[in-house]
């Protein structure tokens, strides 16, 4: 019987060890004029995150979308992270006034925007039709 529960544990822990390791991180690009030239020559709309490694949203939204939690929603975009703190020009250039800032560009217009992270409401902005 104990080698029989043992087998059992023993799948149980190689087919969860099978899934973490099968979910790869999504890709997040932190250049934004590589993410705005891979956006224009694939024509994928692009997802602009401006935040900083201080803001504790910023941190929890980068994590969520690389752990895959809004996996589905952001299929076909591109995901640009950019940490306002190295770039002061962009939060002059865009306005950026609070953190975390996303935006939505669409053939490079941007399309919509929001600003603060809670997961159901960026989970609804994500799936908006746009």
């Amino acid at each position: 019987m104990m080698k029989y529960i043992s087998s059992i544990i023993l799948c149980l822990f190689f087919t969860i060890s099978f899934y973490e390791t099968s979910i790869a991180d999504f890709p997040i690009v932190d250049d934004l004029a590589v993410a705005q030239s891979l956006s224009e020559s694939t024509e994928q709309p692009l997802v602009v995150i401006f935040g900083a490694k201080s803001c504790g949203f910023c941190v929890l939204l980068k994590k969520d979308i690389q752990d895959g939690y809004f996996l589905m929603q952001l299929d076909g975009k591109i995901v640009c992270y950019i940490d306002v703190t190295k770039r002061q020009d962009l939060i002059d250039k865009y306005g950026i006034k609070s953190l975390p800032d996303s935006r939505l560009f669409i053939k490079g217009k941007q399309k919509s925007s929001i600003i603060g992270y809670d997961r159901s409401k960026y989970d609804r902005w994500l799936t908006d039709d746009k």
